[in-house]
Formats: C-alpha cells, sequence, structure tokens
C-alpha cells in the first residue's frame, strides 16, 4: 500500500534489507538491535525465521548484552480485533474464526513462529507500532504471565517500573506516532499497562 513508499523509495533501509526482504540487524553501544518484517512470511523454515535464528545465535552478549527486537506488527498487544465484524466474542457468536490478518491472528502466527527464539535466545525487550497507542506489556511467554514490573522512584521522584531479571521478553506498542489514536481494553492478563490518546515517540536508554 502506499504506506509502504516512503519505507521504500525515501527513507534508506538497515543493512541487511532489501525491497523484498526487508529484515536487518545493527548495533548501536551495547544494544543489538534486529528487526523482522511482519508482513512477509515468518514462519518456521521461511527465509526470514532462519535470518533471525542466524542472527539471534550469532550475537554477541559480552559486546551487546541487550537485544532489541522489532516488528510493526505486535505479538502482544491488548486488542480483541478478530475478524471484519470485531471482536473474538462478536465474531464467536457469529460462528466465524479469526481471520489472517487482524490483531489476534497475527498475535497467534507470530507467537507460535518468532517467540520461542525470542525465548531461546533472551531477548529483553520487542517494540511494534501497528495499533495507535502506547501499551507496556509485562513479561510473558505463550501467553503466560511470567514477571510483572516492580514500582518505584527514581532519586528525582520519577515513577519507574522495574523487571529484574524475568526470563522472558517485555513487549512495548508505540503506535502513537501517527494517524488517530486506539483504544485499548485491558482484557489480558499480561497487559500491564496502556496510554490511549497519546502522540509521541520512545526513547530508549541502556547501561551495563
Amino acid at each position: 500500500g502506499e504506506c509502504s513508499v516512503c519505507a521504500l523509495t525515501l527513507v534508506p533501509m538497515p543493512a541487511p534489507a532489501t525491497v523484498n526482504q526487508p529484515w536487518w540487524s545493527y548495533d548501536i553501544g551495547i544494544i543489538h538491535f534486529v528487526g523482522i518484517s511482519t508482513e512477509h512470511n515468518f514462519s518456521i523454515g521461511s527465509p526470514q525465521y532462519r535470518w533471525l535464528e542466524k542472527d539471534l545465535s550469532l550475537t554477541n552478549r559480552n559486546i551487546t548484552p541487550w537485544i532489541v527486537f522489532s516488528g510493526h506488527r505486535p505479538m502482544y498487544v491488548d486488542s480483541e480485533d478478530c475478524c471484519a465484524l470485531g471482536t473474538t466474542e462478536v465474531c464467536s457468536a457469529a460462528g466465524l474464526p479469526c481471520t489472517p490478518g487482524y490483531d489476534v491472528e497475527v498475535m497467534d502466527e507470530l507467537k507460535a513462529s518468532v517467540e520461542p527464539l525470542l525465548y531461546k535466545y533472551r531477548v529483553n525487550l520487542a517494540f511494534a507500532g501497528h495499533f495507535h497507542n502506547v501499551q507496556r506489556q509485562s513479561a510473558v511467554y505463550q501467553n503466560t504471565l511470567v514477571q510483572t514490573a516492580v514500582e518505584t522512584t527514581d532519586d528525582e521522584g520519577n515513577e519507574l517500573f522495574v523487571h529484574h531479571n524475568p526470563n522472558a521478553t517485555v513487549h512495548m506498542v508505540v503506535g502513537s506516532a501517527g494517524n488517530g489514536p486506539v483504544d485499548s481494553s485491558h482484557n489480558y492478563t499480561w497487559s500491564a499497562k496502556y496510554w490511549n490518546n497519546v502522540f509521541g515517540y520512545a526513547v530508549l536508554t541502556a547501561t551495563n
């Protein structure tokens, strides 16, 4: 669609991404960033899947102890968008399964194929967009809540939510940079917090 025109023609894609294989990784400081295309085949055994596993397996945690994963469509999003009629409950009442391309089905596909790699290679944090608000999920694996964050404050009184060795990836949705906001419903056990009706971007700081 037209939303890809800027990405493909104006904005340089990080290496080794190409138009037909837009997945990439690079290091910034002590963070290894890795991004996949959720609009291309990421099923087990696909070229993208094989590339992702090789990239994660070769990451030197002595040099980049943090791994941050990214994809447009979220693996965990507080959304029940299931089919053309709406939520899982509405679709089920109409006798319709969740449809490929809708949030619930995409989440299930990512969890089946990609999430085991994130768990195996101890990926710390995952960012996604698509859903136009901001969401912070707990550490989660295969829909099971692994660890909730501990609320605290820093020396300046700023509110913090801290995970201590959660043994699963913490997921963030940062879809607040464009389009209109979308409301969350907080229906999942792993949904920690969400912000509706906000516009902005995320700032990431890593320490070791």
